[in-house]
C-alpha cells in the first residue's frame, strides 16, 4: 500500500493523481497566467504588486514564472487532503500551494523545505517531462544553498520521472530534493503542501498563516 511505502521510505508516487484532459486545462491556464504577466510586467515597467499575478523573480528559479496561493490550485491543496492521508497514512492540514513554469536551462538547487511543507507534492502539469531527484537517506548534503554547494560524498538520489498527471509526495522538510539542468523548453508543475495535524508546526501554519485558502502571501 501507498502509505507502507510512505512510512518506509518518506516519499510515495501517485500515478495519474489527475486526469490527462484536467491537466491540459491546468497548463494551458498557467500558460496563460505568464503570458498575462508579461503582458502586465511590460506595459506597467516593473512597476505592480505581484502577489495577484506571481512572479518571475522566485529566488529558486529566476526568471521563470512562479506564483503563490493561486485560487485553482488551493483549492486542488484542499481537495488532496483525502488522498494525502491514504497515501501517507496522516492526518494532514493544507498550508499552501505554488505552481511554476520552468524553461530552458533551469537549475532547481538541492535543498529542504520550510516548516509548512511536512508534506509536499510535486505534480506534472505538462510540457517536456524533467525529472526530479530525492535522497531518501535524509542527509543533510547542502553546504551552501545558495552557491549550490553540496558535500563531495552526497547521495547521488533516487531519479522519479512523473508523466503529465502523475504526483511525486514526499516529506519535504526531511529528504533533500533537487533537478539537474533542464535542457527542454518548458514544464509546468505545481506543488501542493500540507502539515501534520498533531505536528509542531500545524496551528501556527494552517493556510501557512493566512486566515483562508486562496489568499495572496501579504495578507497573514
Amino acid at each position: 500500500m501507498d502509505k507502507d511505502f510512505f512510512k518506509k521510505n518518506d516519499y510515495v508516487i501517485r500515478r495519474s493523481f489527475i486526469d490527462p484532459n484536467m491537466c491540459t486545462l491546468l497548463y494551458r491556464y498557467v500558460c496563460l497566467a505568464k503570458a498575462r504577466l508579461e503582458y502586465i510586467d511590460l506595459t506597467t515597467q516593473g512597476n505592480f504588486d505581484e502577489q495577484p499575478w506571481g512572479t518571475f523573480n522566485d529566488t529558486q528559479a529566476p526568471g521563470d514564472y512562479s506564483k503563490y496561493g493561486d485560487l485553482i490550485f488551493d483549492t486542488l491543496l484542499e481537495l488532496g487532503v483525502p488522498t494525502m492521508k491514504e497515501m501517507t497514512g496522516i492526518d494532514v492540514i493544507p498550508t499552501y500551494s505554488y505552481h511554476r513554469l520552468y524553461t530552458e536551462k533551469t537549475i532547481l538547487r538541492r535543498h529542504k523545505d520550510r516548516p509548512s511543507c511536512e508534506i509536499s507534492t510535486t505534480i506534472n502539469l505538462g510540457g517536456e517531462p524533467w525529472p526530479i531527484f530525492i535522497d531518501g537517506t535524509g542527509a543533510n548534503s547542502v553546504i551552501n544553498e545558495r552557491q549550490n554547494l553540496v558535500k563531495p560524498n552526497a547521495p547521488a538520489g533516487t531519479k522519479v520521472l512523473l508523466e503529465v498527471g502523475d504526483m511525486l509526495v514526499y516529506s519535504g522538510c526531511e529528504l533533500e530534493h533537487w533537478r539537474e539542468p533542464f535542457d527542454g523548453n518548458i514544464c509546468g508543475q505545481v506543488f501542493l503542501h500540507y502539515n501534520h495535524v498533531n505536528g509542531p508546526f500545524a496551528e501556527k501554519n494552517r493556510f501557512d498563516g493566512r486566515p483562508m485558502l486562496g489568499l495572496p502571501s501579504g495578507i497573514k
